[in-house]
């Protein structure tokens, strides 16, 4: 598709609402959990900073393609296609597509502008890979870094055996060193070696269960501080003493109580034999 160059013309800074809705129409068109991506995943998908240009080739094909704060190609599409992502979009965000498998060699040949035969294939095909659907072409040595983006012309997962089978597995709309490919002109991107191919979620909350809930506050009342416990023994200890019969100190209260019982004669007689 980009066999020649697309000629794009200056680029513009799309608003944050058309940006917040391409995002959207991106996510929905790849089934992508949008609501579940953390910040991260979202800016890989498509950066803050996205600057739109048309462009028609000298093949006759017009569109438009999407740009971030370096110009470096995101996603493309034609005026009756729907978005594409570039490689670079994949190399972010790998998860975007399901991958089809072929040989190291033939990552060459699709180079030079040729489709994806089905006997190049690599069995078993993701489900996903069915006719209509936009798929990225991987090797196996690399099977996680994608290098070729196109579109199925076959039904895919219905084929267990490719041998001797003939027919366009994947008409390719984009790939290594294509005229799309060249428009990064600012920043060296080299090709990773491997990608994350999951989708990055946002962490969720880990809140305690209840039971665990309920553990620990019976925990907080059944621990005491120490110095609580230490001041509750020496009370009881104060209390045993007062009690003590066997203690050799007087008891007041005993000796209160018979000093009432005196009568005033018996208290100076009592006097007078002390003196």
């Amino acid at each position: 598709m980009f066999k020649k160059d697309p000629q794009p013309k200056a680029s513009a800074n799309i608003k944050s609402s058309e940006r917040r809705k391409l995002l959207s129409g991106i996510c929905n068109s790849y089934g992508i959990p949008q609501n579940d991506l953390n910040k991260e995943a979202e800016l890989n998908i498509l950066p803050s900073t996205t600057k739109q240009a048309s462009y028609q080739s000298v093949q006759g094909h017009k569109g438009t393609i999407y740009f971030d704060e370096n110009e470096t190609p995101t996603w493309f599409k034609t005026r009756d296609s729907q978005l594409y992502p570039s490689l670079f979009t994949c190399w972010k965000a790998a998860y975007i597509l399901p991958k089809i498998i072929t040989h190291p060699h033939v990552i060459r040949v699709l180079s030079g502008g040729a489709d994806l035969m089905l006997p190049g294939t690599v069995p078993p095909f993701d489900p996903r890979a069915v006719k209509g659907s936009i798929v990225g072409i991987v090797d196996s040595a690399n099977p996680t870094v994608i290098k070729a983006i196109g579109r199925c012309k076959l039904n895919l997962p219905q084929f267990t055996l490719v041998i001797g089978r003939t027919g366009i597995a994947v008409e390719v709309m984009h790939h290594l060193d294509d005229e799309l490919y060249k428009l990064n002109k600012f920043v060296d991107i080299p090709i990773p070696e491997q990608v994350v191919d999951e989708v990055p979620l946002k962490e969720q909350d880990q809140e305690p269960k209840p039971n665990e809930e309920n553990h620990s506050t019976e925990d907080k009342h059944d621990e005491q501080p120490i110095h609580d416990k230490e001041e509750q023994e020496a009370t009881q200890d104060d209390r045993t003493a007062v009690n003590d019969p066997d203690s050799d100190e007087p008891d007041v209260d005993n000796i209160a109580e018979e000093l009432t019982t005196l009568t005033v004669e018996e208290i100076l007689i009592a006097d007078n034999k002390n003196r």
